[in-house]
């Protein structure tokens, strides 16, 4: 008598060797006949991983971006790449065949599915985990930042909220920090500059 072949197992009296189901996997490479006697031999892939083929030796990770927390108790939770769930916004797995996702530091964000994190936009900060939350006026941080709170809009610029700060366009100022508008320049004065705090 042969002994199966990797993937494979037989019962007893039984002529042919039969595929191990999708989300289970045998690895022995046809050594020992003991590790192919039955259905039992065929293990129920581990959290992180499926097989989405009958007849598997091994099982595969999920992918980065990607997770499965599920034990290996049924192997229906690891028999499709559907069973290999997307991290959601503000996560990220940058490794294969992992069981959970990784929040977002402090100052960083992700879409679903996300192998990394990237820095907030302009005008907005990002908690750790959470989402993005807009800089109220008068306030800003700039892109690629990767600040945790929002900073008062400096003297000869506008921060109407949301945005990164604007230097105020020539005929304004603004000599204020913490501002959301720019003045226009009094009658009898003028400002040529952008970003001028005084006309």
């Amino acid at each position: 008598c042969k002994t199966c072949a990797a993937g494979k197992y037989s019962n007893i009296a039984s002529f042919l060797c039969t595929d191990c189901e999708k989300g289970k996997y045998n690895d022995d490479e046809a050594t020992d006949p003991l590790n192919h006697a039955g259905i039992d031999t065929c293990t129920t892939c581990a959290a992180g991983h499926i097989s989405t083929a009958p007849g598997s030796a091994t099982c595969t990770g999920c992918p980065v971006g990607k997770y499965n927390d599920q034990d290996s108790q049924d192997p229906t939770l690891h028999d499709g790449v559907e069973d290999c769930w997307v991290c959601q916004p503000n996560t990220f797995q940058d490794q294969t065949g992992q069981t959970e996702c990784q929040a977002c530091a402090g100052g960083k964000h992700s879409t679903s599915g996300a192998e990394q994190c990237g820095d907030c936009y302009a005008g907005y900060i990002c908690q750790t985990g959470g989402g993005l939350t807009p800089c109220q006026a008068g306030k800003y941080t700039s892109a690629g930042s990767s600040a945790t709170e929002c900073i008062n809009c400096v003297a000869g610029s506008r921060c109407p909220g949301a945005t990164d700060k604007q230097a105020c366009p020539p005929g304004t100022h603004q000599k204020t920090s913490g501002q959301s508008t720019c003045d226009i320049c009094e009658a009898g004065k003028f400002q040529r500059e952008e970003g001028a705090t005084t006309c």
